[in-house]
């Protein structure tokens, strides 16, 4: 009794009739369904716009879901809307790569490295739940698993250097190349000892010796 309320402007929008009511238990359902579905396809996008140059492994993808207000479409629909956001921690391909080298051998050769198969190993968390990618400047996590590092071979700058080169400078010329193991030559017409001198003649296969 003690308040009063007075309206200066005509009042807008509001609805006149009968509209249905979504059940609660309907709606958690629908939104539950809606949630896992986001969760996965929020994952799936991340990790297909990817750069190649980048590794993200599944325990550092972060999804955050926000529920917007149900709206209706009608005297009998409603419309549940979810809306995802995600973010994760990525690794520069070549640091990455570096990084396990030095941590697993003795003394890497020199030269870019890159992971054959990253999807081998596991990167486990260990403060997840207190993790903000956006903002954490320490990460804490365990590695695992059994991957493969090579190292990368820069294909057309070792057919320049045999080219016009004797077979017998091959050892010499693949000692620039630590990625390099062994190497192998094979000239044609058989009684020649020289690379040819175009590189387009020049063919290299790169064999990766398996673990």
């Amino acid at each position: 009794d003690g308040f009063h309320a007075e309206l200066t402007e005509a009042m807008t929008g509001g609805f006149v009739g009968e509209r249905a009511i979504v059940d609660d238990t309907a709606l958690t359902a629908a939104r539950d369904e809606l949630r896992a579905t986001l969760r996965e396809d929020a994952r799936a996008a991340l990790l297909e716009n990817t750069r190649e140059s980048s590794i993200v492994f599944d325990d550092g993808i972060f999804v955050t879901l926000e529920s917007l207000p149900v709206t209706y479409e009608g005297s009998d629909t409603a419309v549940v809307r979810e809306v995802a956001r995600v973010q994760a921690i990525a690794f520069d391909h070549a640091a990455f790569a570096r990084f396990i080298a030095e941590a697993t051998l003795a003394a890497p050769e020199e030269g870019s490295i890159r992971i054959t198969d990253p999807a081998a190993l596991t990167m486990t968390l260990l403060n997840r739940e207190d993790a903000d990618p956006a903002s954490d400047a320490l990460v804490q996590f365990t590695l695992s698993g059994n991957a493969q590092l090579t190292w990368d071979v820069d294909i057309e700058a070792l057919k320049q250097d045999l080219v016009g080169k004797h077979s017998t400078t091959l050892e010499t010329v693949m000692s620039g190349y630590p990625g390099i193991e062994s190497a192998q030559a094979s000239i044609r017409p058989f009684w020649s000892n020289e690379f040819p001198t175009e590189t387009d003649r020049i063919t290299i296969e790169l064999i990766t010796e398996s673990q």
